[in-house]
């Protein structure tokens, strides 16, 4: 799958460095906090933590209140603000963004489609007699829009240099198939006249099946990928 962002103009080289190097001192600073040590007491960091009680919180369907709550006490415990005590601070820590979701809900009984809801808690009267509330609905979609991801995937300097890794090959033969650059097709997109000649082009493969939510539960995601070549 070849995606080709259309770009009205190209940032200059300037411009995009002082770009990177903002991204990379924000960066820098949440890095540098998480990896504090939780306390004098334990090899164990701010980020080991944080991931724990994430995976407790998901495990136990805990309340965002009950979470933030933990954290203040771990604050308190260790005389310091380690942690995020506030909904907003917790996904921009995680880098989640949950105006790229949107939910497609669906009634179990008489398979009723109710149109698409940005919220992530909702109340549905189904026609059919059936309350459908977000703590307990069994069959819904999630849309996730890539764009957003996809920005921030290309702001972080390690991806960058990776995706530009391909103008610039450190092959140990140069007659084998090392990677998918070797390829006979590949090359020829490559070319200076082609489409993944140009840098600010890319191609990317999906590969995805379906998994459980968790490992003790009964229900699994099936994603599925709708491309609008524009």
């Amino acid at each position: 799958m070849l995606l080709n962002p259309h770009r009205t103009s190209v940032p200059d080289d300037a411009s995009i460095l002082n770009f990177l190097k903002r991204k990379r001192d924000s960066s820098s600073k949440i890095e540098k906090k998480i990896k504090k040590k939780f306390c004098i007491c334990t090899d164990v960091n701010v980020a080991e933590v944080l991931l724990l009680f994430l995976n407790i919180f998901k495990k136990h369907s805990l309340t965002w209140m009950a979470l933030l709550d933990i954290f203040e006490v771990l604050n308190y415990i260790v005389k310091a603000n380690l942690f995020p005590v506030t909904k907003y601070s917790v996904q921009i820590l995680i880098n989640v963004n949950n105006e790229s979701l949107s939910y497609h809900i669906v009634c179990e009984k008489c398979n009723k489609y109710f149109k698409r809801k940005n919220e992530s808690k909702f109340r549905i009267n189904c026609r059919c007699g059936s309350i459908i509330k977000s703590s307990s609905v069994g069959s819904f979609f999630i849309e996730i829009n890539p764009t957003q991801q996809l920005q921030r995937l290309f702001e972080d300097p390690i991806v960058i240099n990776a995706v530009e890794e391909r103008f610039d090959l450190n092959k140990l033969s140069e007659n084998a198939l090392e990677d998918i650059f070797d390829g006979k097709i590949y090359k020829e997109y490559s070319k200076n006249t082609n489409l993944l000649g140009n840098p600010y082009n890319f191609s990317y493969t999906f590969n995805t099946d379906g998994c459980k939510s968790a490992d003790s539960s009964k229900v699994t995601i099936w994603p599925i990928y709708i491309y609008n070549d524009t």
